[in-house]
């Protein structure tokens, strides 16, 4: 069956997040819309359907009617969806034009796995976060103390993830560029320091901090600091983010074993390599944000 458009609305983006309960939505859709014909990227539609399903918590698949639009490079879309038919309302993301729909059926494991899947896919994306682990893994060997060093990263950047959805971070406009920019010297930092110098888990819990704030900025995008299921969204998310670290963690680890067994006197230079590369990359990136943070 086919949904019927109730009202819609063409307003700019606004710094307010999604919509918590039903009435919220119903509010700004009663708001006046745009005055001028906004820029493609720069504004967001707001949209009521109706529709008369035979069973009230049925499963729906929510798909766009419309043709793929073609999107310039850097540029996606992503669709916030609240199932707002039972007493605890579910968040739904996914990404994309929904050509193949959206399920919406209630399920808060199908929640969690789409969170999940974006803290991996966030984690994997990221490559100064990528380059943060893989410094771990080359700096502690598979040993004891990287086992530390790694619980060490999690505590921090789940504390700070965790306590910027609950409103404990900084929300001055120059902060997201600040940490931005303290998360690339935090590679290089890490670059240079497992070098030769045996690093404090405790400060390596510091720059997990700071990466923390890094993902809290990501989830919040995709999420919204106001979703009905906030616990679960973050919960899931930094599951995801636990398992892409571990997956990174594995393949730098195996990398090392490979060129051990090959030449176990390869193994020193082709580490000093590795960070000496690691290193000159999160120098450019510190610095390319620290002048666009200026």
């Amino acid at each position: 069956m086919t949904a019927q458009l109730i009202t819609q609305r063409i307003v700019g983006r606004t710094p307010r997040g999604g919509f918590s309960t039903p009435e919220e939505a119903r509010a700004s859709l009663a708001e006046s819309g745009a005055r001028l014909d906004p820029v493609f990227g720069a504004a967001v539609i707001e949209a009521a359907f109706v529709l008369e399903a035979p069973v009230p918590k049925a499963t729906l698949t929510v798909a766009s009617a419309l043709p793929t639009l073609p999107l310039p490079p850097g540029v996606s879309i992503d669709n916030h969806l609240i199932d707002a038919r039972t007493a605890t309302p579910i968040s739904i993301m996914q990404q994309g034009q929904l050509g193949h729909g959206a399920t919406i059926d209630g399920s808060v494991m199908r929640a969690a796995a789409a969170f999940t899947w974006q803290g991996v896919k966030h984690i994997l994306e990221g490559l100064d976060h990528v380059a943060l682990v893989v410094c771990l893994a080359l700096g502690a060997g598979a040993s004891v103390r990287l086992l530390w060093l790694v619980t060490a990263f999690t505590l921090g950047h789940s504390v700070t993830l965790v306590g910027t959805f609950l409103g404990f971070a900084p929300d001055w406009p120059w902060f997201t560029g600040a940490v931005e920019a303290a998360i690339a010297a935090s590679v290089l930092y890490a670059a240079a320091a497992f070098w030769q110098t045996v690093v404090a888990p405790s400060v390596i819990a510091g720059i997990g901090l700071l990466h923390g704030f890094g993902f809290s900025f990501v989830l919040g995008e995709i999420l919204g600091r106001d979703a009905p299921n906030l616990v679960v969204a973050l919960a899931a998310f930094n599951i995801g983010i636990e398992i892409g670290q571990v997956a990174i963690l594995g393949i730098s680890l195996l990398a090392v074993w490979a060129v051990r067994t090959a030449s176990a006197q390869a193994v020193r230079p082709a580490r000093a390599a590795a960070l000496v590369a690691i290193g000159v990359i999160a120098a450019y990136w510190t610095v390319e944000r620290a002048m666009a943070f200026v």
